[in-house]
């Protein structure tokens, strides 16, 4: 059995990258041709991984860069959840299931 030699993988130098480009191109064509269709043909026979798919794509980090409570301090934050607990309370209280409004 040969071993390698120090600094050799094995494989010649950008063999990986050109695979990996013929098989996107050849996935991107086959898309083209295809992709709607087997969308929904996936979105209706397996819905499993249809749902895998949506879910593999979507960021795995959802990152806020702008809120409503942008501006306020944690006192005052702290003073809207106190009163917005109040106020839900107060309906429970009321058990009349009516909705309430603010003044």
């Amino acid at each position: 059995m040969t071993k390698f030699q120090p600094g050799h993988t094995g494989r010649p130098k950008g063999t990986r990258n050109k695979l990996t480009g013929d098989f996107i191109s050849a996935l991107q064509a086959d898309f083209q041709e295809h992709g709607a269709e087997v969308i929904k043909i996936v979105r209706i026979e397996e819905p499993a991984t249809y749902l895998k798919v949506v879910a593999s794509i979507l960021p795995k980090e959802l990152e806020i860069t702008e809120g409503v409570f942008d501006g306020l301090t944690d006192e005052q934050i702290a003073a809207f959840l106190t009163l917005a607990k109040r106020t839900l309370g107060d309906r429970e209280e009321a058990g009349d299931g009516t909705n309430q409004t603010l003044n």
